[in-house]
């Protein structure tokens, strides 16, 4: 039997200074020295607002390199969420952390993180975490969020899937994984990142690749019956179901009593 073996979770963060530009009070005369005090005080309120209320870590969790942006800010981009939102979470040696804003590099397997603490000329620097502090993390907003754990795999699965992060669409007496694997194409020199989520099914501690129905009836094979009875009656097309119709999948195959 082939078994999926979790390992230590890889993480980086992202996390950006915020600034208002605000109008400032007074009347005629206000020279630019007072404008510019002022907006040095609101920046610096800002900041303090927010260190208070977004986590930060010790040094010897941040213990990593700095991420470096490899791509153009505008245009195609490898990151999920694709925009910064002030609610991650990471659960690091069982206990839980949050709000943080994270960024997962879906090309380099990488979760970026932005420490406020850590800045030069005002701009928050991006830097790797500690991955073997890490057991999951979430991004995303609440109505579409996504958690994520490190897994490594004996060299017998490597021709099936690599090691690295996956989304755990589903859990029960079955697990989903999503591994999102992007290439990296330039064309008319721009950088295209082409994503893709390839999807997998834990049953009985063995991992199987899911391409379409006949690889599900097989990772589902002692319900096949039932399985293909229910996706039939539910119009699935398990080659392009989302993630939602893989839940229901799972969800109905954990709870269904007969073949």
């Amino acid at each position: 039997m082939k078994h999926y073996i979790p390992a230590a979770i890889c993480f980086v963060l992202l996390l950006s200074p915020v600034l208002v530009a605000g109008q400032p009070a007074g009347g005629p005369g206000r020279t630019e020295a007072c404008d510019d005090s002022l907006h040095q005080a609101q920046y610096r309120f800002l900041h303090h607002l927010y260190d208070s209320i977004v986590t930060t870590f010790t040094e010897d969790v941040i213990n990593g390199s700095e991420y470096e942006l490899y791509y153009p800010v505008y245009g195609s981009s490898p990151l999920l969420p694709k925009h910064r939102y002030p609610n991650g979470s990471i659960v690091m040696e069982g206990i839980k952390h949050s709000p943080v804003v994270l960024q997962y590099d879906t090309y380099k397997d990488l979760l970026i993180y932005f420490d406020p603490r850590h800045q030069i000329n005002q701009s928050v620097i991006p830097v790797v975490l500690n991955k073997y502090l890490i057991d999951e993390f979430e991004v995303g907003l609440p109505e579409n969020r996504m958690k994520f754990r490190y897994f490594e795999f004996p060299d017998s699965l490597k021709q099936v899937t690599g090691n690295g992060f996956y989304e755990v669409g589903y859990e029960g007496k079955t697990e989903y994984l999503i591994r999102y694997e992007t290439i990296l194409a330039i064309t008319d020199g721009r950088y295209i990142f082409k994503m893709r989520p390839l999807k997998f099914i834990v049953n009985d501690g063995i991992i199987y690749k899911i391409k379409g129905r006949r690889s599900l009836l097989i990772a589902l094979a002692d319900k096949k019956n039932l399985i293909r009875k229910f996706i039939k009656s539910m119009k699935i097309n398990v080659r392009h179901a989302g993630k939602t119709d893989m839940q229901r999948i799972l969800s109905y195959y954990d709870h269904v009593e007969g073949q």
